[in-house]
């Protein structure tokens, strides 16, 4: 039987494998939406010819 110290250093390991994943789609997520809107005002600057 598994005594509670590894049981719940187990836990913390598999929570924080899984908190970093969250982290990081997070972050691929936010990170296209700041694209796209960078790339939505740049289209909605004119351009200015001489």
């Amino acid at each position: 039987m598994l005594d509670p110290a590894t049981i719940t250093a187990t836990a913390t390991a598999i929570a924080a494998v899984i908190f970093n994943k969250a982290i990081e789609k997070g972050g691929e997520n936010l990170g296209e939406a700041a694209y796209n809107k960078i790339g939505q005002i740049v289209s909605a600057i004119p351009l200015v010819t001489s």
